[in-house]
């Protein structure tokens, strides 16, 4: 099964490039606190997906409405 996975960030940056650039720094960073993802699956639902408890054997993971 194919999924969409998003995960949103706001950042204030000078170009288009440099905010691209500071987000794949911020997902790169093995330190980073950015575990939190929409996960969008073929049938069009929305599951809200963190990531923030690896020592859990599941995720928590949450349908949205």
């Amino acid at each position: 099964m194919d999924y969409r996975i998003t995960w949103t960030i706001d950042l204030d940056a000078p170009s288009p490039l440099e905010a691209a650039l500071r987000a794949l720094a911020i997902q790169r960073d093995p330190d980073s606190l950015a575990l939190h993802f929409h996960v969008h699956d073929p049938r069009g639902d929305v599951f809200s997906v963190d990531l923030s408890h690896p020592n859990e054997p599941i995720a928590e993971c949450a349908l949205l409405p």
